[in-house]
């Protein structure tokens, strides 16, 4: 199990809506995107398997529109 947080980006006069975030393996492509639906500035993933390298996308999304993904590569 691994936990990963980020700080919430700044967003103007926008409502922030909710994150949308991704994990994959190394030699996965990318899923379709989980979305969190509170403003939790952190997700816990289980089931992950030790020696495995992960990536790990997050982005905020407002009124406006969704932003970059900010990746996060992490191995467990």
């Amino acid at each position: 199990r691994i936990r990963c947080s980020w700080t919430q980006p700044l967003i103007g006069s926008s409502t922030l809506i909710r994150y949308e975030y991704q994990v994959k393996t190394n030699s996965n492509s990318w899923p379709a995107a989980w979305t969190s639906t509170n403003l939790s500035t952190s997700v816990t993933f289980t089931g992950l398997t030790a020696g495995t390298i992960y990536n790990f996308q997050v982005r905020a999304v407002n009124s406006i529109g969704s932003g970059s993904y900010s990746p996060i590569n992490f191995s467990i």
